[in-house]
């Protein structure tokens, strides 16, 4: 996704001249921060993937990722006894994009992982996120710590441009939370302890949509949609349709 396929028209709320001047890249040169504050479904993921891709077109080193998978993956690397060589993966970029803080609850070893990962990117690096929840709620993100959280707001926010987002979501579809499911746009995320799923809902036999189906049960999930990704202790165990951006 480019900047040039963006659509300007459909958000309430977006300052154009604040992103075409992010195009110049000089947050990079300044290892500053960008962060995109929207609900779903109003383009900020198209819009940091956009910089990170204009970014490697100018050689920069990018690691595009979501904020679920960082921990999923510190997680199996701290089980195997390689965290400190799996955080570093995270510093090194000159370019760390970090997609969907904030869709799903974060334990104290997630918000850990992730204060570290902000904390050594610290004026080494830049650093983009999304997210769906304004900066004053952060908290509510990373385990309720209001110190960490504090931390490492600190250190985000001294070189950061924030992009705010306003509108209805371009998808349609509201964010719905179900039993233990959350609906974002036209995919479900499953909240357990052990297992993060993602799949696309389909239509029925009625071509009715069935996206606020309570499933409080995974085996229930083949009788409306397929599953897009299943993770499970950090390893990646389904994987056959590509997740719609948010």
């Amino acid at each position: 996704k480019t900047i040039h396929q963006f659509d300007w028209t459909w958000a309430t709320k977006i300052t154009r001249p604040q992103i075409q001047k992010l195009c110049h890249q000089d947050f990079v040169a300044k290892r500053a921060n960008v962060v995109f504050i929207s609900g779903v479904g109003l383009g900020k993921s198209h819009l940091m993937t956009a910089l990170g891709y204009a970014a490697c077109q100018r050689g920069h080193s990018v690691l595009f990722t979501g904020a679920i998978d960082i921990i999923n993956t510190l997680a199996t690397a701290h089980a195997a006894g390689g965290l400190k060589k799996a955080l570093a993966a995270y510093v090194k970029p000159e370019v760390l994009c970090i997609d969907e803080l904030g869709y799903l609850p974060i334990d104290k070893f997630g918000a850990d992982c992730l204060f570290q990962i902000i904390s050594h990117r610290y004026e080494r690096g830049a650093t983009l996120l999304t997210t769906n929840r304004p900066y004053k709620q952060w908290a509510g993100i990373f385990d309720n710590d209001a110190t960490l959280t504090s931390a490492l707001l600190d250190r985000l926010l001294d070189h950061v441009e924030t992009v705010v987002i306003e509108g209805k979501s371009y998808g349609g579809h509201a964010h719905a939370e179900v039993g233990g499911l959350v609906a974002v746009g036209h995919h479900l995320h499953l909240r357990h302890p052990h297992l993060v799923v993602a799949i696309h809902v389909g239509d029925d036999a009625r071509g009715r949509r069935q996206d606020e189906q309570p499933l409080d049960d995974i085996t229930q999930f083949a009788h409306i949609a397929r599953p897009v990704v299943a993770l499970k202790g950090g390893q990646r165990v389904i994987s056959d349709r590509p997740s719609r951006e948010a």
